[in-house]
């Protein structure tokens, strides 16, 4: 299921498409898993070097989703996941890209959540909450994402419903934590509309979910 009648692309008339095909894709899984798993500490050195680019240049945003929708690979998902946390949280991405970013991951745990890896699942998650709290005032959606976020509640899937108490769950945390290059000041004010407005109604998500597990009865009001 999808939260949006088409798949969001990542804003391609704001960043430039960098050359990284399918093709070449491969190569590029070679190289992460490399990164993430080799024991020759020379191997590792050079696929860091290779693919630094992708968590500091903003230009390669666009390419991280490219990886996302095609690659199969662990350490490639993480790679690209884990390289957009980066540019969210250190560069300046336009509102747009932002709103775009949040519906893409959320529709990407919905449809592959079951098959990720936990790794990839908790970059993902980190992603999301992330692009969420830095957004939180420059569009509506993002003040609507835990309502997004009940829709994994609702389903009979285990595993989704699994998937939203993750979210929620991290989501409360990165509201409660305040980020690098953000200043006090706007950490609270975030902290504070997101107590207001959402946490409430995820406190109540959260034991209506744990009700029903366990088969006990809500209490009354």
């Amino acid at each position: 299921y999808h939260y949006h009648t088409t798949t969001p692309s990542l804003s391609q008339s704001y960043y430039n498409q960098m050359a990284l095909t399918k093709e070449q894709l491969p190569q590029l899984e070679r190289m992460c898993e490399a990164l993430y798993t080799s024991s020759n500490a020379d191997e590792r050195k050079q696929a860091e070097h290779m693919l630094k680019v992708f968590s500091t240049n903003p230009e390669y945003a666009t390419q991280c989703q490219m990886i996302l929708q095609n690659s199969t690979s662990p350490y490639a998902q993480l790679l690209a996941s884990s390289s957009l946390v980066r540019l969210v949280t250190d560069h300046f991405l336009p509102a747009n890209v932002k709103t775009d970013i949040r519906g893409y991951v959320t529709n990407y745990l919905a449809s592959h959540g079951a098959s990720l890896m936990p790794f990839v699942v908790t970059s993902l998650v980190q992603l999301l909450c992330r692009v969420v709290k830095l957004g939180w005032f420059e569009n509506e959606g993002h003040r609507e994402c835990p309502q997004d976020v009940r829709k994994f509640l609702e389903q009979e899937s285990p595993v989704h419903v699994y998937l939203g108490l993750r979210i929620l769950c991290q989501l409360v945390a990165e509201m409660n934590t305040p980020c690098p290059g953000r200043s006090l000041t706007q950490h609270r004010k975030t902290a504070v509309s997101f107590r207001d407005t959402a946490l409430c109604d995820i406190f109540t998500w959260a034991i209506s979910c744990l009700a029903s597990v366990t088969g006990a009865a809500l209490p009354s009001a």
